[in-house]
């Protein structure tokens, strides 16, 4: 709406789609050729086809279907002469979806270019975005201050306030782990392009700065798109995002569908994200926690740690009688020789289980990075 065209719009819905973001621009009367949309277009017509409120209502919800960004309407025939505008405008309310009125006197073909210029500058501006943000996550080296003042101010167009709070994110999308590609679903992709959140695509993640007070917003998105997310820990100096966004990446594969795993919110497993430790190291100490215990047993005490020693829960977990299972952990604990409810044998199990759920984590994320760089050699 601050277009030099696109102010002279003029809103007839109550503006819940203000924050979708506009790909593209589209011209459609027939309602037949809005199967070639392909989601994020402003869709422009005179509404000369439409005879009929259910006929407009009909556009309106294949426009909505279709995750456009919205309706203009360019007509020189007054408002309260067309017999389907009242309903249209309820049904777009209904939706989430605006419509606008375009004054006649200014031509669709104007509004259109200018939309269209600015969505091209933006996509040239974003490419000088993507290498900043590269550079900060690549380098891991302290900025000399010279280097911080030219990125903060580098950073600044892109709605980076120096000083600020901010936050590492990272996310993905639920195809990734199907082997599908990045982030497609309709939520995400409204936040990315309509937030001033400056981000970038590194592998199968977009990775966002943002701002401490963005994570209900993320969340919201995540819920709505069904994406996993990571938050890192917070940050006020650029040389602190590298580290917020690493950790962010690794709980981003850690969560499930729809979650958002904020470092905050972590007691015990801030020690394994917030450090670097040796992989080695780690696995000596599971592989000894757990060196009596063949993989069945093994399989049988996470269920029955993951429980809280709940004999009732783990059977129904594990498809087992719960006199089975008693005589299951019985051998498991001659074996430890020791009570798996003793406290100090129960903080044992489960960091054993932490680290080794770290672990495979870890491996499973080199193997991806070997297999995209082994993917990208000729």
């Amino acid at each position: 709406m601050t277009l030099p065209v696109g102010n002279r719009l003029k809103l007839l819905t109550n503006g819940a789609g203000l924050d979708r973001a506009i790909r593209w621009t589209h011209y459609v009367e027939e309602p037949r050729y809005l199967r070639f949309l392909r989601g994020g277009e402003l869709v422009l017509t005179t509404g000369i086809l439409m005879n009929s409120a259910g006929s407009m209502k009909g556009f309106i919800r294949e426009l909505a279907g279709r995750n456009c960004a919205g309706l203009v309407l360019s007509t020189d025939t007054p408002l309260g002469e067309l017999p389907w505008i009242d309903g249209a405008v309820a049904e777009a309310n209904s939706l989430g979806l605006d419509i606008f009125l375009l004054p006649w006197e200014i031509g669709m073909v104007e509004l259109c270019q200018v939309i269209c210029e600015e969505i091209i500058e933006r996509e040239m501006s974003k490419d000088s975005l993507d290498g900043l943000m590269n550079r900060l996550l690549e380098s891991g080296l302290p900025l000399s201050e010279e280097e911080r003042v030219k990125m903060a101010v580098a950073l600044k167009p892109f709605g980076y306030v120096e000083g600020g709070e901010y936050l590492g994110v990272a996310v993905r999308s639920g195809s990734v782990r199907a082997g599908g590609g990045l982030l497609r679903t309709d939520a995400m992709r409204r936040l990315l392009l309509s937030s001033p959140m400056p981000h970038v695509a590194v592998t199968d993640k977009v990775v966002l700065m943002a701002p401490s007070g963005a994570v209900p917003i993320i969340k919201k998105a995540a819920r709505e798109g069904l994406v996993a997310a990571g938050v890192g820990p917070a940050w006020t100096d650029l040389i602190g995002f590298k580290r917020s966004a690493d950790i962010a990446v690794k709980l981003a594969d850690r969560a499930e569908d729809g979650e958002v795993l904020s470092f905050a919110s972590l007691d015990l497993d801030r020690l394994l994200y917030g450090m670097n430790p040796d992989p080695r190291e780690l696995a000596e100490i599971a592989e000894a926690i757990f060196a009596p215990l063949d993989q069945d047993m093994r399989r049988v005490l996470r269920v029955y740690v993951k429980n809280c020693a709940s004999l009732a829960e783990s059977a129904r977990e594990l498809f087992m009688h719960v006199n089975t299972l008693r005589r299951k952990v019985a051998v498991i604990e001659k074996r430890c020789g020791r009570s798996v409810k003793d406290p100090d044998a129960f903080f044992r199990f489960a960091l054993g289980f932490k680290l080794e759920d770290f672990l495979n984590l870890n491996l499973n994320l080199n193997l991806n990075l070997n297999l995209k760089e082994g993917a990208g050699r000729p």
